[in-house]
């Protein structure tokens, strides 16, 4: 595979082809684990601000923060519970279409005769059906996930105004970190929306979503060089470009924000270090939160218009041409679904259901 600087375009053929390259699924594998390792090490960092919050009420300042915390510590395990049984719900859809589905539908290539097609039509409706349901789980999933990001910046706000009015120094740099995140907050809510909105997107969509959680592992990805390719959503997704270049820009100024708060906030200060330490989980929860729900929602919008494709071409008295999905199959197999399968499952094998069932019932 050839690397460049470039943003690169995918096809949906050259998207199954990465796909169908075991370099490529080693590197998002890899990547989808370490997302799950994140989520899940998120539950010792709200323990650790409990801690921080216990001895902040000891002050007597106001009124007490643990219990509030305490009350969103307990709905972020709620939230990853969900998090979780959410990816395995997708995961277990694309296996079922790369198992079953797809393969049946996939005789009707060879010639066509009306049991095959009553076959392919019952087995196609009904998989989408159950496909539906699922992912309004997601859609309830990210309606959760942006409210409890409201709940955390609102927290944090209040926090800063505190620690602003009892601080000698940085009033401005504690104020500038609060507007910042909540700039950060907008802007993720809003990418959430256009993924959810977006009415026919191409296979940009899901290959985008789903490198750009590569990108943001943390690692430099192994042989593999489509992963380091800079990859780009095609034109017909210009807001949802626009959106991820705001997002950008709303980290750089975030970084740039707690950087100075840090450095006017003394070691010491039993008032600055929870907010030090609050203000960059709530930033890494969104950003882990917006990759994850990006690749949820485009998998959901891949598979459906793959099956809608398929639905259409098998109604279709003399069709001209196939599906996309059935010549990506016909050179690669079912790759590009087995891929983001598998990816999924390693994302939830490493979110220790036992882990957050305790923190829940404590």
């Amino acid at each position: 595979m050839s690397y460049s600087s470039k943003p690169k375009f995918l096809t949906y053929p050259e998207a199954t082809r990465a796909f169908a390259n075991e370099d490529v699924r080693e590197d998002i594998n890899d990547a989808c684990a370490r997302l799950g390792q994140a989520m899940s090490k998120m539950m010792d960092r709200f323990d650790s601000v409990a801690k921080q919050m216990h001895t902040l009420d000891l002050q007597r300042l106001a009124a007490p923060l643990k219990p509030r915390w305490d009350a969103l510590s307990k709905e972020f395990r709620e939230l990853l519970w969900q998090y979780r049984n959410n990816a395995g719900f997708i995961s277990g859809r694309l296996k079922m279409f790369c198992t079953s589905v797809l393969p049946i539908a996939a005789r009707n290539l060879s010639g066509r005769s009306r049991q095959s097609y009553e076959e392919t039509v019952k087995v196609l409706q009904a998989f989408m059906s159950i496909s539906a349901e699922h992912a309004a789980l997601t859609r309830t999933l990210l309606d959760r996930a942006v409210a409890f990001l409201h709940q955390m910046v609102a927290f944090h706000a209040e926090l800063a105004k505190l620690v602003s009015r009892q601080s000698a120094s940085g009033q401005k740099e504690i104020y500038e970190l609060a507007v910042k995140l909540a700039d950060l907050e907008a802007q993720v809510g809003q990418i959430c929306i256009l993924n959810l909105e977006v009415p026919r997107p191409d296979v940009t969509h899901v290959t985008f979503s789903t490198f750009k959680i590569v990108s943001s592992s943390g690692r430099r990805p192994g042989r593999s060089k489509i992963p380091q390719q800079r990859m780009a959503l095609s034109e017909d997704l210009g807001k949802l470009t626009q959106a991820y270049q705001g997002l950008e820009s709303r980290k750089n100024e975030f970084v740039h924000a707690q950087y100075s708060a840090q450095v006017r906030t003394p070691q010491a200060n039993y008032l600055g270090l929870p907010q030090m330490a609050i203000a960059p989980l709530v930033c890494d929860l969104m950003l882990s939160l917006e990759n994850s729900l990006g690749l949820f929602l485009s998998i959901w919008a891949r598979l459906k218009i793959d099956c809608s494709d398929i639905l259409q071409w098998i109604s279709t008295p003399a069709p001209t041409g196939m599906p996309l999905v059935f010549a990506g199959y016909q050179e690669c197999g079912p790759a590009l679904y087995v891929t983001l399968a598998n990816a999924l499952d390693s994302c939830v094998s490493n979110i220790d259901p036992n882990a957050i069932t305790q923190g829940t019932s404590s």
